[in-house]
């Protein structure tokens, strides 16, 4: 008998720390989304002080977040640098009135019709390879051109499907 007790002890012991582990995860984790939750304020009052900084509102900002703020400007900046070296490498550039991507080559924006400055092409990786298969004609000029082209990317005429 005394067995028994003693199994059903341990038992009822196991039960309570159990129970006890239950409500301190369930603390912890109410704890972990909590500084998540903070993380993501925090995150949101640094770019709320980013912007005021851009828009030139400094004087109430203390030296060290304008030192910040200058700091992730110029990595911004870096940042748009090694994305045209990219673009370059791949042989292509974006429109600026869309946004929309293109070859180097391409005088007129496909997609908007927005006349390009052509990018003299250089020695990159994409130069080299196949280039993808154009399948529209331009009724004006004869050039052919992607299949989803709205606009000749040669003389920037309307294309009609």
């Amino acid at each position: 008998m005394k067995l028994f007790k003693d199994i059903k002890k341990g038992a009822a012991e196991a039960s309570e720390k159990a129970k006890l582990m239950i409500e301190i995860n369930k603390f912890k984790i109410q704890i972990s989304q909590n500084q998540k939750e903070i993380d993501e304020e925090f995150r949101k009052i640094g770019e709320t002080v980013f912007e005021l900084f851009k828009e030139g509102n400094t004087e109430e900002l203390p030296e060290g977040i304008i030192e910040s703020c200058n700091a992730c400007l110029s990595k911004q900046e870096k940042n748009k640098e090694l994305e045209l070296e990219i673009r370059k490498l791949k042989n292509e550039k974006n429109c600026p009135k869309c946004g929309n991507t293109v070859k180097l080559d391409v005088k007129y924006c496909p997609s908007c019709g927005n006349k390009l400055e052509v990018i003299e092409e250089e020695n990159n990786l994409e130069s080299q390879e196949k280039p993808s298969e154009i399948t529209v004609k331009c009724n004006k000029c004869q050039t052919e051109n992607e299949e989803n082209a709205k606009f000749c990317c040669n003389c920037g005429e309307s294309i009609d499907k």
